[in-house]
């Protein structure tokens, strides 16, 4: 999926997921919005709290890019504990270094520390 063209009218939703079930309804993130960031002391109104932990107060961040061709980003906000996200096309991780960012893509699953699981699932606007 890599350099696919995501279409800027769909909205991303981000699963939790504790002990491989679904623990959350999904945390819509709109691509008109400036995204979203996910950590233990995250505080604006559509961020993401609903983490372990071991997930840094600011963990990371996510957005929609219409610039970069139109694609989901996500940036590791100098986590102490670490980001990876896991290809739902292959399953191949990949370490996203501090201050570094990733193309993500509904499939993909998040890694935030050692125990906090999201999974990336694609839905319509009028969801958010």
């Amino acid at each position: 999926m890599d350099g696919a063209l995501v279409d800027a009218n769909r909205t991303l939703g981000v699963v939790r997921i504790i002990e491989g079930c679904i623990s959350s309804d999904p945390y819509w993130v709109d691509p008109d919005s400036e995204g979203v960031e996910i950590g233990a002391l995250v505080t604006g109104p559509d961020d993401i709290a609903d983490v372990d932990g071991d997930v840094s107060a600011r963990h990371a961040r996510i957005w929609f890019d219409g610039a970069a061709g139109g694609c989901w980003l996500l940036q590791d906000l100098d986590s102490t504990n670490g980001t990876i996200v896991v290809s739902g096309d292959d399953g191949e991780p990949l370490r996203v270094a501090s201050g570094e960012t990733a193309q993500i893509h509904p499939g993909d699953e998040l890694r935030l520390g050692a125990t906090t699981v999201f999974i990336l699932i694609e839905g319509s606007a009028d969801m958010v």
